[in-house]
């Protein structure tokens, strides 16, 4: 595994774990007050969560569109295969 690939697949995980643990904090939220009894405004608490779980999916989204080493097939996932930036 290339060091382009590796780190493609470090930005992948660490996504995925933002996604996780966004729903799992809206999840405790919305189910169970216990969880929330210290914040005082509790939209604000909610947006910020909600946030945190957009941006990791519009993140993992584009890496995925734009630097797939999969769909790619065998072009370097950093430079998406253009001319000029090709691997030896």
């Amino acid at each position: 595994m290339s060091a382009g690939e590796l780190y493609y697949e470090a930005l992948v995980k660490k996504y995925e774990a933002e996604i996780a643990g966004a729903k799992a904090t809206l999840t405790t939220y919305f189910n169970s007050s216990v969880g929330i009894g210290e914040h005082s405004d509790l939209l604000e608490e909610f947006d910020k969560h909600l946030e945190a779980l957009s941006n990791a999916e519009d993140k993992l989204e584009k890496l995925k569109k734009h630097f797939n080493p999969v769909k790619d097939l065998g072009r370097s996932p950093v430079t998406n295969g253009k001319v000029g930036h090709e691997e030896g």
